[in-house]
């Protein structure tokens, strides 16, 4: 029941310490007023300290990121009158009106209509940003984080592309359907004239005028190595420690900004970003 009505109040159901607990869902001021400073990144994971082949991630199914009209109903009260039962609808101001619906029945918990715009906007702000999730594991080792705190992850990845592969001749000569201008490169390579039957990493290899001078593994297949780093700030969801006294942590991706900001609580204070009607 608390998982269910937390978002109602902007708040997340977390398990902290032993102990079941209420933490804001987005960053707050020291009077409870959502903040758009620049947020608290408790840790930060990279391929040192993150084991091997543990990192994975997990995007939100596309029905579920479809965008959409939010129609939150909410109970209005008098004194010494019935309650009546009220609807606001919200959309983003980008785009057009004619948008799937989806309702939120705050009927037994939201008395007013500030209250019912404040958590359409969220799910709406919350639909828009958030798009994957991510596990890892870890160790303890120095390890000081908590459900809700926010941790940077540096990952790094190497993808695949058919215009950077080609061969090379036991001479060094390169053929590629793609032009290699002159420089530096590393690229993984397959020899075709020895006996090893292993693909090989070449590190630092210069290239000019498409060949490679001094080339000796003779004739080969070679793939570039083209490495992408990307930094992206999470909110911890969930802490597990295994018997092998193994860390995994679960988090969801928390949109910020180059300041480090949150795009969602940057959406939440300014009136422009959201139609009510």
């Amino acid at each position: 029941w608390i998982a269910e009505k937390a978002p109602y109040y902007l708040c997340d159901f977390i398990l902290s310490d032993g102990r079941f607990s209420l933490k804001p869902a987005l960053p707050v001021t020291d009077g409870g007023d959502i903040s758009v400073g620049a947020i608290e990144i408790k840790q930060l994971f990279t391929s040192g300290n993150i084991l091997e082949d543990s990192f994975k991630l997990e995007y939100i199914e596309s029905e579920e990121r479809r965008i959409f009209k939010a129609l939150v109903r909410y109970r209005e009260e008098k004194e010494n009158q019935l309650p009546i039962e009220k609807t606001v609808s919200i959309r983003r101001s980008e785009g057009t009106d004619i948008l799937p619906e989806e309702t939120f029945d705050l009927t037994d918990c939201c008395t007013t209509k500030e209250h019912a715009i404040k958590v359409g906007k969220y799910f709406l702000a919350l639909r828009h940003y958030v798009k994957h999730t991510c596990s890892f594991k870890t160790t303890p080792h120095g390890l000081d984080l908590a459900p809700g705190d926010y941790i940077r992850v540096t990952t790094e990845t190497s993808p695949y592309n058919a215009a950077k592969n080609g061969t090379i001749s036991a001479s060094g000569d390169i053929t590629s359907a793609s032009t290699i201008n002159d420089g530096t490169y590393n690229f993984y390579y397959y020899s075709t004239s020895t006996d090893a039957s292993d693909v090989e990493l070449a590190e630092g290899v210069e290239i000019s005028n498409g060949t490679i001078p001094g080339w000796s593994y003779g004739a080969s297949i070679f793939s570039l190595k083209e490495t992408i780093e990307s930094q992206n700030v999470y909110r911890v969801e969930q802490i597990t420690l295994d018997q092998e006294n193994i860390v995994e942590i679960v988090a969801s991706e928390f949109p910020c900004d180059s300041n480090l900001v949150s795009l969602i609580a940057q959406d939440m204070k300014d009136a422009s970003a959201f139609v009510v009607f």
